[in-house]
């Protein structure tokens, strides 16, 4: 996707825009400041998440504005645990399951038919059911 940042700035002699990512540079490729001062940014990636400043300047002085860019990103999982597991009786079952994204998706588990037992937890994404 595309993403907008406007910034406008009033003066005479009319003030000329220039845009900066802080702690970083501005993707050159993907980014073009337009007449009005706004900037564009093409193919947004998750990396293009941060603050930007929008500086506008003339013969008469200077002013900065911050914007900061949140990029949102799909979850996905990153593990799965196998579709069939066989387990021993009396032992403990650890299932893994993880995922990516932001904001950082949450891992839940349920169960088709009926709830967990109480000795039954998850952590970090960790299904542990104890002395199945």
């Amino acid at each position: 996707q595309t993403a907008q940042l406007h910034c406008k700035a009033d003066g005479f002699p009319i003030p000329k825009i220039i845009w900066k990512k802080l702690q970083s540079t501005l993707p050159l490729s993907r980014s073009h400041v337009f007449g009005n001062g706004s900037l564009s940014l093409s193919n947004v990636h998750s990396y293009d998440a941060g603050s930007y400043a929008c500086r506008a300047e003339s013969l008469f002085g200077s002013a900065t504005a911050y914007a900061t860019v949140v990029v949102r990103v799909p979850v996905r999982f990153s593990y799965v645990p196998p579709k069939r597991i066989f387990v021993t009786p009396g032992k403990t079952l650890m299932l893994r399951c993880s995922a990516t994204g932001y904001p950082q998706p949450t891992v839940t588990w349920s169960r088709s038919a009926g709830q967990f037992s109480a000795s039954t937890s998850v952590t970090n994404g960790t299904l542990t059911i104890k002395e199945i």
